[in-house]
């Protein structure tokens, strides 16, 4: 349940003493002088997978919600997260050209939340990016909508609001996280939580690894030190 948030290179080298010597190139009109490249970093090159991590997707079942819905009316390969009631439904409709389809999360019930969730199998250690398609609907605020993450079992997370103004084009929202050793599985939330009632168009889902870390939080503030107090 998601917690709310308010806020090999290919050639022949000669091993020297301090490192590898490049034979001087053949066949060349300008003389080429002789440079000597340190062993560790030749091979660091030789090594495949240094110099970029390699991005994998991860499989998701209908992530474009093309395969429309089941007799529960929820979308093919996708969960009802929470409440149920006239107020909070998701439903799979037209939102683009050629009758492409989206998920459409309506939240009108301040104190329920809705949306839908998808748990694929994920390994620790590796980092993880999920990403959606979002719009807005005219005239109804979509704050309180949010992309989660999390890693089972430890049931840490990563998330972020989906909300944006727009309203004739989708934006592209995405969160980043590492998963904790020992992960087995991981969770995708599309959803709404309590308090807000906003309405959401949600496209294009997708899972990927092998992106490189999300930047570290900022430090903590440092309280200021005063060597002499102020007389009142």
């Amino acid at each position: 349940m998601p917690e709310h948030h308010r806020t090999p290179l290919n050639a022949t080298v000669l091993a020297g003493k301090h490192g590898v010597l490049l034979p001087k190139a053949r066949h060349t009109q300008q003389k080429l002088k002789l440079r000597i490249i340190p062993l560790s970093v030749c091979l660091l090159l030789a090594m495949p997978g240094t110099m970029s991590a390699q991005i994998v997707d991860i499989p998701l079942k209908n992530p474009s919600f093309e395969q429309g819905t089941d007799q529960a009316g929820l979308p093919v390969g996708w969960t009802r997260y929470s409440g149920n009631g006239d107020g909070l439904r998701v439903s799979v409709i037209e939102a683009g050209p050629d009758n492409a389809k989206a998920l459409f999360i309506e939240d009108d019930d301040p104190g329920s939340e809705v949306g839908v969730t998808q748990t694929v199998p994920l390994k620790g250690g590796l980092v993880y990016e999920a990403s959606v398609s979002v719009r807005g609907v005219e005239k109804t605020a979509p704050w309180g909508a949010y992309l989660q993450l999390r890693f089972l079992p430890s049931h840490k997370y990563v998330q972020t609001a989906l909300g944006t103004d727009e309203t004739d084009a989708f934006d592209q929202i995405s969160i980043r996280g590492v998963a904790p050793p020992g992960t087995e599985k991981g969770t995708i939330y599309l959803y709404t939580h309590k308090g807000p009632t906003p309405k959401i168009v949600v496209d294009s889902v997708r899972l990927v690894s092998g992106v490189t870390p999300p930047p570290p939080p900022p430090p903590d503030p440092v309280p200021p030190v005063y060597s002499q107090l102020k007389d009142l």
